[in-house]
């Protein structure tokens, strides 16, 4: 009997590519819509794809997932892909920092990108088109096996109120892909968010540090309130302030439309904020939690104080950093300053040249030779002034 060995990091994405937003002109002709598929050059110089993808979501509807596919095997593929076409995608998943670029400031003297996130990313090792045998329906197939290094936060669904969820980090390692031609991946360690219902069985295993665990389940993307944000509160600021002064000039100009315009364009302020108001966010949706050898059961009280414990302990190494960087920062200043007065010359004093003058010409007397003709006597001609023509 053979046994399967569980993976430590794997993902399995049955997607549709999605479609390119249409222009009413397009529209009007009955155009075939264009695949979301974009070609972009990385900071390396080599060309990637990034292509948009639909996805079902494990609560019902579906969300949309940008993933970038560079050198994974069948890349090929989307470069006559349509939209709509099935897609199955396999690789692994990592965190990484993003920026949210709706709040970038470029009036100030120094630039501001955006708000700074941590959001969960797909690396693509391989895909393929979606075949028969295939899920008919799109979803997702998560296998991770890692240890608890993040403690529980407690949250609610943002589209379903009564889930309460608890999110957490597990760190994991990704596995090197190995192909004929030699290492295609290289295997690296690397935490992922994962958030599990917590009425799950197994959820609590989840809520302790240093656990060891396996957990199978689905990729999910959560609109999340993020007004704890400095610039999100002033951007929506800024947006409650202009909707008011849009509001009192519909009053101002009156008519017979005013209610109807009053409700247009409230109902437009109302979704503009609320999109401001939540970012989305990628992480792993828990079904299955599986604990390992060592494992323990943690209460939600435990977990609340882990966290406390935790976010002390971050704060402090933060300060640690920051304080090491200034530190290396004043170091290297010193050391410049250092070596800048070790190699300062003494001033040298000028030396102040004689001004050149030119050698005397010897006086030599010397007599006219008799044999020279006399020079005739020469009239000199006194020009009357020219007056262009006009007598006095």
């Amino acid at each position: 009997m053979t046994t399967q060995t569980f993976p430590k990091n794997k993902v399995i994405l049955f997607a549709e590519i999605d479609q390119q937003r249409q222009s009413r002109t397009d529209q009007k002709k009955g155009a075939a819509p264009l695949a979301a598929i974009r070609r972009v050059r990385n900071i390396a110089n080599g060309a990637d794809y990034t292509v948009s993808l639909q996805v079902a979501a494990p609560y019902g509807g579906n969300y949309q997932i940008d993933v970038e596919v560079g050198g994974a095997r069948g890349a090929e593929i989307l470069a006559h892909a349509k939209a709509g076409q099935g897609l199955v995608l396999e690789g692994y998943l990592n965190r990484t920092t993003d920026v949210d670029r709706r709040f970038r400031d470029y009036s100030e003297g120094e630039l501001f990108e955006g708000v700074t996130y941590q959001d969960v990313f797909l690396t693509v090792d391989s895909l393929r088109s979606r075949e028969s045998s295939d899920p008919q329906n799109t979803g997702s197939n998560i296998f991770l096996e890692g240890t608890v290094v993040e403690p529980a936060i407690f949250f609610r669904h943002p589209e379903f109120p009564e889930i309460e969820l608890a999110r957490i980090g597990i760190k994991t390692r990704s596995k090197a892909t190995l192909s004929e031609e030699g290492i295609s991946q290289a295997g690296r360690s690397c935490v992922v968010t994962v958030a599990v219902p917590v009425e799950e069985e197994g959820a609590a295993y989840l809520y302790r540090r240093g656990n060891t665990v396996r957990v199978r389940g689905v990729l999910d993307r959560l609109a999340m309130r993020q007004q704890n944000r400095e610039q999100v509160r002033e951007r929506l600021t800024e947006m409650e302030t202009a909707w008011e002064q849009q509001r009192e000039a519909i009053k101002l100009a009156g008519g017979e439309g005013v209610e109807r315009a009053l409700s247009v364009e409230g109902d437009r302020y109302l979704r503009a904020k609320e999109r401001m108001e939540h970012g989305t966010r990628t992480m792993i949706l828990a079904i299955e939690v599986t604990p390992m050898a060592g494992a323990t059961l943690a209460t939600r009280e435990e977990a609340l104080d882990d966290r406390e414990r935790y976010n002390a302990e971050w704060k402090a190494e933060r300060a640690a950093r920051y304080a090491e960087r200034k530190q290396r920062r004043n170091d290297n200043i010193a050391r410049e300053r250092a070596a800048k007065s070790e190699t300062r010359e003494e001033p040298v004093e000028p030396v102040v040249l004689a001004a050149a003058s030119k050698p005397r010409r010897r006086s030599v007397e010397t007599e006219a030779p008799a044999d020279l003709p006399e020079l005739a006597n020469v009239e000199l001609l006194i020009e009357e002034p020219h007056t262009n023509g006009v007598s006095a």
